[in-house]
């Protein structure tokens, strides 16, 4: 498919000051890790460079759903540490090492996005998280911030995936799984089992 009409139209946007909104991924899922990073988001970035001499900043983003397989449930947006490609990169590209220029970008910002971006090797694991977050939080978080919320919820996720090959880790996954299977079985939430 032929991208450079939306590509110029980009270049131009950005080139002028302008902000857009990119999924770099490709689009939008419910996988429970980050899907391969597409070019684009790197070849308008070096075009706009290229083409207009404005550097582009990329803030990334990164949306957590408190409730996802609820309609309108709540929904934080953090933002990542503002980037911008290193000159190294820029001569890279302008010097023909495209694709290596496009590369180290690609890597730079899947790094940035894993900040801010809650992440597991597999779909039971970060079900497993996201119970263990549940079951440790109070039920009334209205003397934390939305900040002080994610942060907590953020911890879980690196913590988890900083010691996921402890064997101590992985009972209480075994664990976490089991109650949910049961929460499952009897057609109940977390919510309710204190009033039984």
């Amino acid at each position: 498919m032929d991208q450079s009409i939306v590509f110029k139209a980009v270049e131009d946007s950005l080139g002028k000051g302008g902000c857009i909104a990119m999924f770099p991924e490709g689009g939008s899922h419910d996988n429970s890790d980050l899907l391969p990073f597409k070019a684009g988001i790197a070849m308008m970035t070096f075009g706009t460079i290229v083409k207009t001499g404005q550097v582009p900043v990329i803030i990334p983003s990164g949306l957590k759903y408190f409730k996802r397989d609820e309609f309108r449930s709540r929904v934080v947006v953090e933002f990542g540490r503002p980037y911008k490609p290193t000159i190294k990169m820029v001569e890279m590209y302008k010097q023909g090492d495209k694709r290596k220029a496009i590369s180290l970008m690609l890597k730079d910002l899947e790094e940035r996005m894993r900040e801010v971006v809650m992440t597991a090797p597999s779909v039971n694991e970060l079900q497993a998280i996201f119970m263990a977050r549940n079951l440790y939080l109070p039920k009334d978080l209205s003397g934390f911030t939305d900040e002080q919320e994610n942060e907590i919820y953020q911890r879980f996720s690196k913590g988890y995936n900083a010691m996921k090959d402890e064997p101590e880790l992985q009972q209480l996954v075994e664990a976490i799984t089991s109650y949910r299977q049961m929460l499952t079985l009897f057609n109940i939430t977390d919510d309710q089992v204190a009033l039984f």
